[in-house]
């Protein structure tokens, strides 16, 4: 499985998932949002509208050599994928405390979170041995935008 089909496979997953999967917000062609493939993590925050990107990031290749008198090497593959998440914060705060209300921001965070739990619990054709949770993104002062990426990194094939 090369990284592209794995992240396709991803897109496909988050957008059937069943409804008990979500929290407040849903993934989906009919839902809140809909998993895309991508490429440029920053080119998602520029289009302006919420967007949930899936992006076949890079490949990592661990090299293994066997000891003894007959020399093996073995290459696994190591496929990292980003899922970028970035949504526009319409309700404000009334005390301007924060970018939106209080309902505003738990929903977007829990949706991170349910795409995230979704990512982690299923059973994918390849191994997740890693998961790295990024902080959201600092923005430009009256922006008000959540705006978050987590790393996802496969292993299980050899070359």
């Amino acid at each position: 499985m090369n990284i592209t089909e794995l992240a396709e496979d991803i897109i496909e997953f988050l957008n059937t998932a069943p409804g008990e999967t979500w929290t407040d917000l849903d993934v989906g062609p009919t839902g809140y949002v809909e998993a895309e493939f991508g490429l440029d993590p920053n080119e998602l925050f520029q289009r302006g509208k919420k967007s949930l990107w899936v992006i076949p990031w890079l490949t990592e290749y661990m090299m293994e050599e066997s000891q003894g008198r007959t020399r093996k090497v073995n290459i696994n593959r190591r496929p990292r994928i980003v899922v970028a998440l970035s949504v526009p914060i319409a309700e404000t705060d009334a005390n301007r405390i924060d970018v939106g209300s209080k309902e505003a921001i738990i929903r977007v965070i829990n949706l991170r979170e349910d795409i995230e739990k979704a990512i982690i619990t299923h059973k994918w054709a390849l191994t997740l041995v890693d998961v790295e949770s990024e902080p959201p993104e600092t923005l430009p002062l009256n922006k008000r935008w959540f705006y978050v990426v987590t790393q996802f990194l496969f292993e299980g094939v050899t070359c």
